[in-house]
């Protein structure tokens, strides 16, 4: 796909899951193409990277211990209010989803997803986000 469109501005991206094959996969498919890329393993992280680092972009697993997607999801915006939060979820339709989206608008991927995925979300949501944040 538009491998070269999502190359000619370099993002710096976040992922937050604790599934190392899903951290594994976001890693390699947006460095592949020229992105910097940050993969955090568990929830408490994320909020603290989001603090040190200005991301473009982050991808976050609703379920994980210690704190699910929608308090993770407001964590990050009260750091950065406009950073664009993408959800990856086998659980679309759930409670936790509804409880996010109450926070803002935000991206949603369904798993399973591979990597054409992963480079669609980012050819979208990318540019959004450069258009749109100031921090």
């Amino acid at each position: 796909m538009a491998a070269s469109k999502l190359g000619r501005g370099k993002a710096r991206i976040l992922v937050i899951d604790d599934d190392e094959l899903v951290r594994s996969l976001f890693r390699k498919t947006p460095a592949n193409l020229g992105h910097r890329v940050i993969a955090a393993e568990t929830s408490p992280e994320g909020p603290e990277l989001v603090k040190q680092e200005d991301f473009d972009m982050v991808f976050l697993d609703p379920k994980m211990p210690g704190m699910d997607g929608a308090e993770l999801s407001c964590r990050i915006k009260t750091i950065k209010t406009k950073l664009r939060v993408t959800i990856i979820t086998s659980y679309p339709e759930s409670d936790m989803m509804v409880r996010a989206l109450a926070q803002g608008p935000f991206g949603v991927m369904n798993k399973p997803f591979g990597a054409p995925d992963i480079v669609i979300a980012a050819n979208v949501f990318i540019p959004i986000t450069r258009a749109r944040t100031a921090y």
